[in-house]
C-alpha cells in the first residue's frame, strides 16, 4: 500500500486528530500482512508534539512507528559535492562562465556546471510599486532569510531594510519555489535597492 495517501488534514485545533485506517488494514491482510505508514508534516512548529497510538488484538501484533525527517536542510558542501565535473567548487568560482558564482547557483537552484541563459530575476511594474521575482531554493539551512534593502545614495551607501516589502510564494519549480517581493514605490527621494541573502548558522 506504499504511496497511497490515506488522509490529509490541517493543523489540529483541539490537540487530537484521528485517522481511520481499519479498512485499509483489513484489505492488506489478504496481501503480505505488512502495512507501512508515513507521516508527512508540512510547515511544522517547533513546539508541536507528534504522537502515535494504535490498538491491536495482541502485543505480538503491535506496530512499530518511526518518524523520519525527509526534508532536512541542504548544505552548500553537500550540494556542490554532487557535481563532479566542476573546475572549481569554491563558492566564489564560476566554472560555467554564466556570471553566477557557485554560491549563487546554489541559492537559486541552478546548475553550476551548465550555462543558463535565462535571467535569475524578473522585475515587473505593479500597482503602487514593482515586483521582484526570483527562485528560492527549498530546504535552505535554518534561519536563512531574504531581505530587500534600500539606500538613498551609493557613495556612501547606507543599506537598510526597505519599508513595506511583502514576500509571497509563487509556483513550485521543483528544487526551488518562485518568490515574489512587492516593493512599494518610495516617495520623491531617489532610492537604490538590493536583495540580500543571509545564510543561517
Amino acid at each position: 500500500m506504499m504511496g497511497q495517501t490515506l488522509a490529509s488534514w490541517p493543523m489540529s485545533t483541539n490537540g487530537l486528530d484521528r485517522v481511520e485506517v481499519t479498512s485499509i488494514a483489513k484489505t492488506e491482510i489478504a496481501g503480505d500482512d505488512l502495512l507501512s505508514f508515513g507521516l508527512l508534516i508540512a510547515n511544522p512548529f517547533s513546539d508541536t508534539v507528534y504522537s502515535f497510538n494504535s490498538r491491536e488484538t495482541s502485543a505480538g501484533l503491535r506496530p512499530q512507528f518511526v518518524l523520519e525527517s525527509t526534508n532536512g536542510s541542504l548544505s552548500y558542501v553537500s550540494w556542490v559535492a554532487g557535481f563532479t565535473n566542476l573546475s572549481s567548487s569554491a563558492p566564489g568560482a564560476d566554472p560555467d562562465g554564466d556570471r553566477l558564482n557557485n554560491a549563487e547557483e546554489f541559492l537559486f537552484a541552478r546548475n553550476p556546471g551548465q550555462v543558463d541563459g535565462s535571467n535569475v530575476f524578473a522585475i515587473s511594474v505593479a500597482p503602487g510599486g514593482v515586483t521582484l521575482g526570483f527562485p528560492q531554493r527549498k530546504h535552505l539551512p535554518a534561519q536563512t532569510y531574504f531581505v530587500v534593502e534600500s539606500t538613498t545614495s551609493l557613495m556612501p551607501a547606507t543599506w537598510l531594510p526597505a519599508p513595506g516589502v511583502e514576500f509571497s510564494p509563487g509556483v513550485d519549480l521543483g528544487a526551488a519555489r518562485w518568490m515574489n517581493a512587492f516593493i512599494p514605490a518610495s516617495d520623491s527621494t531617489q532610492s537604490f535597492y538590493r536583495l540580500r541573502i543571509v545564510i543561517g548558522p
